[in-house]
C-alpha cells in the first residue's frame, strides 16, 4: 500500500518505537483526522494489539498488511485492549477475535456500545438531546443518518474479558495498568505501562487537539469534571511518554495539560462573556466560540461535538452557580442574576 501522510506529516505504515513496540498507523479515508494509531506489543508470549481501526474491508486490509510489516500475523494476536468502544478505535477487533485473539474494553463502555449498537432506543435518546441543544432541521437529519450509518458499519465485538480500573495486565516483558480516563467516553481508559512508563491514551490526550470531554446522549452529566479528574491520575503516574489514538506521540506530558487547563479556563470564561449578551442555546453558542476551523467549515460530525462540548463546559458554569438553564427544550442558558 502507498504511504499516505496523516494531519501530522507521519505516513502511515508500521514504526518500530522500541524493542517490540510499534506504532501501526492506518489511513481513514474521509475521517477527519486523517488516520489512527494502533499499538503492537510483541513478545514471546503473543502478540498485544492496542486499539484497531474500523472494520471496513480495505481500512482493514491495510491494517493487516501494516501488523505484517511489524512481523506480525492476524493470529500472532493474544489479545485487544480497547481505549473506548468507538468505531475507529474498535471497528477490527472482531476480525481479530475471529482468528483467535481475546478482546477486552471497560464495562461502561461496553454498556454504552450495547445501547447504542445493540439494543432499540438510541434514536430517542439522541432525539431528545438534539432538542436539548437546539440543533437545527439540517444537523438533525444528519445525526440521525450517521447513526444508521454507523450500525450498518460497526460490528460490535464479543467481549471476553472486562477491564478493571487498576488492573495490571501482564504479556511478556509488558505490564500494562488500566486507568479508567472517562470524559470522551464513560468508560475510556488509558494503559500505563511501567517498563517504559509509556502512555497509551486513546482519545484522552493529544499533542495537538484541545479537548476530547464531550456531552453525549449516553454518558456521564459532568464528563468535563470526570475528564479532569482523570487527569490527576494520568499526572500521579508521571509518564516519559504519551502515545495518542491519533497525531503522533509526545513528551512533556506535564506541560501539554498544563496547556489544556490553560485552554479549559479561557473557554469557561469565553462562555460566560458570550451569555452576558443575552440566553442562547449550546447549539448557537457553539457557532460563536473560537476554534481553528470555522463553524461553515466543520462537518456534521464535528458540529455536533461542537455544541455536545459546549454543554460540557455549560453543565460546569451552572455548577459553579455563574449560569441558570431552562428546563424547556430547546434549552435557554443565561446568566446568573446577580452574576452579570
Amino acid at each position: 500500500m502507498r504511504a499516505t501522510e496523516g494531519l501530522d506529516g507521519n505516513a502511515a505504515g508500521a514504526s518500530e518505537l522500541a524493542d517490540g513496540l510499534w506504532e501501526i498507523r492506518t489511513e481513514l479515508p474521509g475521517h477527519p483526522l486523517g488516520s489512527m494509531n494502533s499499538y503492537l506489543l510483541q513478545s514471546g508470549d503473543g502478540a498485544v494489539v492496542i486499539d484497531t481501526p474500523w472494520g471496513r474491508e480495505d481500512v482493514r486490509d491495510a491494517f493487516v498488511g501494516h501488523l505484517r510489516d511489524a512481523g506480525t500475523g492476524v493470529d500472532d494476536v493474544r489479545l485487544v485492549l480497547l481505549t473506548h468502544y468507538h468505531d475507529d478505535h474498535s471497528g477490527s477487533a472482531g476480525f481479530l477475535q475471529r482468528a483467535g485473539a481475546r478482546v477486552a474494553i471497560h464495562t461502561d463502555d461496553l454498556a454504552v456500545m450495547r445501547d447504542r449498537f445493540v439494543e432499540n432506543g438510541y434514536e430517542e435518546l439522541l432525539l431528545r438531546w438534539l432538542r436539548r441543544v437546539g440543533a437545527d432541521a439540517e444537523l438533525t437529519r444528519y445525526a440521525l443518518e450517521q447513526q444508521d450509518s454507523l450500525r450498518a458499519r460497526f460490528e460490535a465485538p464479543a467481549v471476553d474479558r472486562l477491564l478493571v480500573a487498576g488492573e495490571m495486565i501482564a504479556v511478556g516483558p509488558w505490564h500494562l495498568e488500566v486507568v479508567h480516563t472517562p470524559g470522551h467516553t464513560p468508560g475510556s481508559v488509558c494503559f500505563f505501562e511501567h517498563g517504559s512508563r509509556a502512555l497509551f491514551s486513546g482519545d484522552h490526550v493529544f499533542p495537538r487537539r484541545r479537548s476530547n470531554a464531550v456531552h453525549r446522549p449516553i454518558g456521564a452529566d459532568r464528563p468535563l469534571q470526570e475528564y479532569w479528574r482523570a487527569m490527576d491520575r494520568l499526572s500521579a503516574l508521571r509518564p516519559t511518554r504519551v502515545m495518542p489514538g491519533h497525531e503522533a506521540s509526545f513528551a512533556d506530558f506535564d506541560d501539554r495539560i498544563a496547556e489544556l487547563a490553560a485552554v479549559r479556563d479561557w473557554k469557561l470564561e469565553e462562555l460566560a462573556g458570550l451569555l452576558a449578551d443575552g440566553p442562547a442555546t449550546a447549539s448557537e453558542l457553539a457557532r460563536s466560540v473560537r476554534r481553528r476551523r470555522p463553524w461553515d467549515a466543520l462537518d456534521g460530525n464535528a458540529r455536533v461535538t461542537a455544541i455536545g462540548e459546549v454543554l460540557a463546559y455549560l453543565i460546569e458554569l451552572e455548577q459553579e452557580a455563574r449560569i441558570d438553564a431552562a428546563d424547556d427544550a430547546p434549552q435557554l442558558w443565561r446568566i446568573r442574576k446577580g452574576e452579570a
